[in-house]
């Protein structure tokens, strides 16, 4: 792919891609576009979410749905995450832009990824990726927002996430103890 900038021609950055297999991605709408306008926006998102990881044989270990973007935490090949998110993208836009009558981007450029290597910061995206609406004033705890994994971990409710590699690394106690502690995001939105 090649771009132009400032009337010169530039190629595409390549991605930097995990030597785990962990990726932190984020998908952002354009403008601030909201991504779900309703309930049947988030239902159908995960449908597909569901769906292209079992296709592309990626498994998602958190993630979370806010009204104008998405976090994921990935496993998986690297082909085979950028052709999840692909297939995301175009099948969700498709479907969104038909549902609200709109035409052109849905999403904010290309989505954002980085890579995981470490367990230290694996744990860290967890949280904060589950502690995304509390920090926003969506909800008092990550486990009360319903279009997140939070409930998988902290409820032991079945969903779409793979739960294995996180529940390795600690006891179920210390887990929801972990998952429920309040981030330093979540303690300075209750002091405001």
């Amino acid at each position: 792919f090649i771009y132009i900038v400032g009337g010169v021609t530039m190629p595409r950055v390549a991605r930097v891609m995990s030597d785990s297999g962990y990726m932190h991605i984020i998908v952002r709408g354009i403008g601030r576009q909201l991504l779900f306008e309703d309930t049947n926006d988030y239902k159908h998102y995960l449908k597909r979410l569901e769906r292209y990881c079992i296709e592309t044989e990626v498994k998602v270990c958190a993630y979370c749905l806010m009204d104008n973007h998405v976090h994921l935490l990935v496993h998986g090949e690297a082909t085979s995450i950028i052709l999840l998110m692909k297939k995301i993208g175009v099948s969700y836009s498709g479907y969104f832009n038909k549902k609200y009558d709109r035409v052109g981007h849905l999403f904010q450029d290309r989505y954002k990824s980085e890579p995981v290597n470490d367990e230290r910061y694996f744990l860290k995206l967890v949280h904060y990726i589950l502690h995304n609406p509390v920090v926003a004033g969506i909800c008092s705890r990550p486990e009360k927002y319903e279009y997140s994994s939070a409930s998988e971990y902290i409820l032991n409710r079945s969903g779409i996430t793979d739960i294995d590699h996180v529940s390795g690394m600690m006891d179920q106690k210390s887990l929801k103890d972990f998952l429920t502690k309040p981030s330093e995001a979540d303690q300075q939105k209750n002091r405001e």
